[in-house]
Parts: structure tokens; sequence; C-alpha cells
């Protein structure tokens, strides 16, 4: 029994704690309410304003004038080249190139001169070498020994054939044998003239070879 009064007056406690939590709760509501909605009153109006000061100092954009486009220059007529005309040599040039012309007439000439002069002398020295092989012997006693080997002679002749002077050009390294290519040069005079083929004073030089086989 005792058990049940403790809980009824506990259960009426907690329904009057309740009913006065309620009766002290709806004004503080109500107030909480209306300061919200002065507050997005405010916050309304606030922002009409700054969009009014926005409103009023932008200003409406201002019509571009047109460009004018700039008037292209006149063409110019294209101008005619005239053809060129060939230069003429100077009196100078035209006096170098005969010049060169003619040195080079003058270099041929002497070329042929030449030439012609050492089919000549050619010819005059094989026939001098032909007189001179004619004459040439080999001496008895180098045979024996078995001396071998080549003198060079050379022969200085007058235009008219005769000779001024004879010597060893080249030695053999046989005394007889020098001395028989000597002997047989002079064995060959008189040698024809050379001016007989177009030629003046000359030098020769002719070998003898000694050999045995």
């Amino acid at each position: 029994m005792n058990n049940r009064r403790i809980n009824s007056v506990a259960f009426a406690l907690a329904l009057l704690i309740h009913a006065l939590l309620f009766l002290y709760r709806e004004p503080i509501l109500k107030n909480q309410a209306a300061s919200a909605k002065e507050t997005i009153a405010l916050c309304l109006q606030t922002a009409a304003i700054e969009n009014e000061s926005i409103a009023e100092k932008t200003e409406p954009p201002r019509p571009e004038k047109p460009v004018k486009p700039k008037p292209l220059p006149p063409k110019k007529p294209p101008i005619k080249k005239k053809p060129a005309q060939p230069q003429r040599k100077p009196v100078r040039e035209e006096q170098v190139s005969a010049q060169n012309t003619l040195q080079k007439a003058e270099n041929a000439s002497e070329m042929v001169t030449s030439g012609t002069t050492a089919l000549r002398m050619n010819t005059y020295l094989s026939m001098v070498r032909t007189r001179v092989e004619r004459n040439k012997y080999y001496p008895r006693y180098s045979k024996r020994q078995n001396h071998q080997g080549t003198s060079t002679v050379k022969l200085v002749i007058a235009a008219d054939g005769h000779l001024i002077n004879v010597y060893l050009h080249k030695k053999s390294g046989f005394t007889m044998l020098d001395n028989a290519a000597l002997d047989a040069v002079r064995k060959s005079l008189p040698l024809p003239p050379p001016s007989e083929h177009g030629l003046g004073r000359i030098s020769v030089e002719i070998p003898l070879c000694y050999l045995l086989n």
C-alpha cells in the first residue's frame, strides 16, 4: 500500500512539473518568433536599399558610333621595263683581246717551230749514231778479260760538219773501252753538216755499249 501511494504521488508531481514547463515555455517561444520576424524584415529592407543604390550607380551602356571603313588607295599601273641593251666592249678590251689573239698565234708558231726543230735534231742524231756504230769495235784484251760497260761520248759539231770537240760524258769503268769509243768517233769523220738539215751548231750524246754475248 505504501508503494502505491509513493508511485501515485511521484506521478502527480511529474505531471505538475510538465504543466509548469509548458506554461513557462510558450511565452519564450512567442518572443523568439517575434524577434525572428523583425530580423528578417530588417534584412529585407537593407537588401532592397543596397539594390537601389547599385541600380542608381550603374548607367546604361552608351551606343557605340559606327566606324567608317577607310577608302583603299588607287592601284598604280605596272611600269614596263625596257629591254636591256647589250653592252659594248670598251676600246681597251678590244685591243687586249687582239693582243691576246696575236700572242696565241705566236706561241702556236713557236710550238710548231720547236716541234720541227726537235724532229730535225732527232733525224740528224740518228744519222751520226749509225755512222759511229759502224766504226765501233771491241778491243781483244777487253774481251779476254770480260770487260763490259757503256761509254757515252759527247760531240760538238759545227754547222758545216767539222768536229769542234769530243769527250767522254760518262765512262764505262774500263779505260780500253772508253778509248775504243773515242776512236770510233774519229773514224766516222767527216760528219754530215747540220746545216743541210736546217740546223746550226749542235751537241749530241752517243752511248756506245760493249756487251759480250
